[in-house]
C-alpha cells in the first residue's frame, strides 16, 4: 500500500477500530457481527467521515456484505462478517466499459467446469479492488434468455490465479480500478445466491448503500463546516474577524441548515431500515444519496471560496490525510501535500502520518462512544434519529490565520494557533467540552 493509498485507508486504523469492537456493529450476531441497529452504523461512518479517520474502503464492505447475508450460505457469510470485524476490505466488480448503470448489458462471462467455474471479462470502476480479500463479481452464465436472465454473483477471492487488477489514474487518490479476469477458477460453491438470479439480488444492498454514503457525506460536510468556521473567527482582515461580516455568515448559517436537513433525512431512512422498510425504500434512498452527495459538493466549494486562497492550499492543515475529501479536494484538485504524494517520502514523514491517523481513530472511536451511549439513552433509535447531532471539531485541529514557522505542529505539519481551553469550551456543552478536552489533537 503506498503513502497515497494511506490517505484513504490506514491498516492502523482499521487496527484499531477493529480492536474497539467499532467495525461491522450492524452485522447479524449470528454470523458474528455485533446486532446493532444501522443508525448506529450512520454514526461509525459520519463520525469517521467528520474527524478524518482514513477507513474509507469500510463503506464499500459493507455493501458488499449486504447481498452476502442476504443470499450467501453460512460459510460465505461467516467470511464476509469476520473479514469486516477485524478491518479488511471487501470489493464489488458488477460495472463493465459497456454496463455501467446498465447491468443487465454484461458481458463478463462464467462457464461451467469439472472443478465448478471459469471466469473471463473485464469490469472497471471498481472501488478499492488493490485492498480487498474478497471481490463480488457479477457474470453472465447463460446467455439464452433474456438479457435481465442468466446473471450470476460470484465470490471470487481477490489474489486468485488470472484476476489482475489495475489501477485508473484519476484527479484524486487511488480508488478506482479495472478489474481482469482472465480464466479465473472458482469452485461451484461460490455462487452467491441463485445461478442466473443475481438481477433479483442486486437491489439488496443498494438502499443501505446509498445511506452509507449519505451519512459519510454529512460526516464530510460537517467537517468542512468546522474547519471553515475555525478559519473565518481567526483570521482577521481590517481589523475584525472576517466571520464579523454578515455575508460570510449568512452563506455559513444556510450550509449548516443544508447539513442538519441532509442529516435528519439520513437518520429518518437508517432508522426506517432498522424496522424491515429496507424493501421498500428504494425511491427515499436514492434521494438521501442524491441530496447529500450535492451538498457535501455545495459545502466544500463554498469554503473553498470562503477561505480564499488557504481553501485550496494543503500547508494550513484543510487537507491533511483525510479519509474524505476537503474542500479542496472535492473540487477535483491533483495536488496534496508532499508527504503523500512523494515516492520519496522520509520515513520521519511516513512515521508522522501513521501516528496522526492514530490519533484520529482514537479521537473519533472517543466522540463514537459518547454518541453511542446517548443513543442507548434514548432508547436505540425509537424515533429519535433525526435529532442526532455531531459535536463540532476541536478548533485547535485546524489552522488559523497567516502561517509562520514557529507555529508549525510537529505531527501534522499544519500551522495553528491554538486557543485557550476557555476559549475552546465556550459555549459548549458538557459532553463537548470533554470531547474537546480528551481530543488527541489538543496543545497545551
Amino acid at each position: 500500500m503506498s503513502a497515497d493509498d494511506t490517505a484513504l485507508n490506514a491498516p492502523a486504523a482499521f487496527d484499531l477500530l477493529a480492536a474497539r469492537d467499532l467495525l461491522g456493529v450492524s452485522l447479524p450476531t449470528a454470523d458474528g457481527g455485533l446486532g446493532r441497529t444501522f443508525v448506529e452504523e450512520c454514526l461509525l461512518l459520519e463520525e469517521t467521515s467528520r474527524t478524518g479517520v482514513p477507513i474509507m474502503a469500510y463503506s464499500t464492505a459493507l455493501t458488499a456484505a449486504q447481498s452476502y447475508l442476504r443470499f450467501g450460505d453460512a460459510t460465505q457469510r461467516a467470511t464476509i462478517v469476520s473479514s469486516l470485524r477485524a478491518g479488511k476490505a471487501e470489493s464489488i466488480a458488477f460495472t463493465e466499459p459497456e454496463a455501467g448503470s446498465d447491468l443487465a448489458s454484461a458481458q463478463t462471462r462464467a462457464v461451467r467446469t469439472s472443478r465448478g467455474w471459469s471466469i473471463t471479462g473485464r469490469k472497471t470502476w471498481i472501488s478499492f479492488a488493490h485492498v480487498a480479500s474478497h471481490i463480488l463479481v457479477l457474470a453472465r452464465t447463460d446467455v439464452s434468455g433474456r438479457r435481465h436472465d442468466g446473471l450470476t454473483l460470484l465470490m471470487v477471492p481477490a489474489d486468485a490465479p488470472g484476476l489482475d487488477v489495475r489501477p485508473i489514474e484519476t484527479m484524486g487518490a487511488h480508488i478506482a480500478n479495472d478489474v481482469v479476469l482472465t480464466d479465473v477458477q472458482v469452485p461451484a460453491d461460490a455462487v452467491v445466491g441463485q445461478v442466473g438470479e443475481a438481477w433479483r439480488h442486486l437491489g439488496r444492498g443498494l438502499a443501505v448503500e446509498r445511506v452509507i454514503i449519505g451519512g459519510m457525506a454529512v460526516g464530510a460536510a460537517q467537517r468542512a463546516i468546522d474547519q471553515l468556521i475555525a478559519h473565518v473567527t481567526g483570521r482577521v482582515q481590517f481589523g475584525r474577524p472576517i466571520s464579523s461580516n454578515q455575508a460570510v455568515a449568512h452563506r455559513i448559517a444556510d450550509l449548516a441548515a443544508d447539513v442538519a436537513v441532509c442529516r435528519s433525512f439520513v437518520y429518518d431512512v437508517a432508522d426506517r431500515i432498522d424496522h424491515g422498510e429496507e424493501d421498500h425504500l428504494n425511491a427515499e434512498a436514492s434521494m438521501v444519496k442524491l441530496k447529500a452527495s450535492e451538498m457535501l459538493k455545495h459545502t466544500a466549494l463554498e469554503a473553498v471560496q470562503l477561505m480564499g486562497g488557504y481553501g485550496y492550499g494543503s500547508e494550513w492543515g484543510w487537507s491533511s490525510s483525510s479519509a474524505w475529501p476537503s474542500p479542496r479536494r472535492s473540487t477535483g484538485a491533483r495536488t496534496r501535500s508532499s508527504a503523500r504524494s512523494s515516492p520519496g517520502a522520509s520515513a520521519s514523514d511516513t512515521a508522522s502520518s501513521r501516528r496522526l491517523h492514530l490519533r484520529r481513530a482514537r479521537h473519533a472511536t472517543h466522540v463514537l462512544r459518547n454518541r453511542l451511549c446517548a443513543h442507548d439513552e434514548r432508547g436505540g433509535g425509537e424515533g429519535g434519529g433525526s435529532q442526532l447531532t455531531a459535536p463540532p471539531i476541536d478548533p485547535t485541529t485546524v489552522s488559523r490565520g497567516m502561517p509562520d514557522a514557529s507555529r508549525r505542529d510537529s505531527v501534522s505539519g499544519s500551522f495553528r494557533t491554538p486557543p485557550s481551553a476557555a476559549t475552546a469550551n465556550a459555549g459548549a456543552t458538557p459532553t463537548q467540552a470533554t470531547d474537546r478536552e480528551s481530543s488527541p489533537f489538543r496543545r497545551a
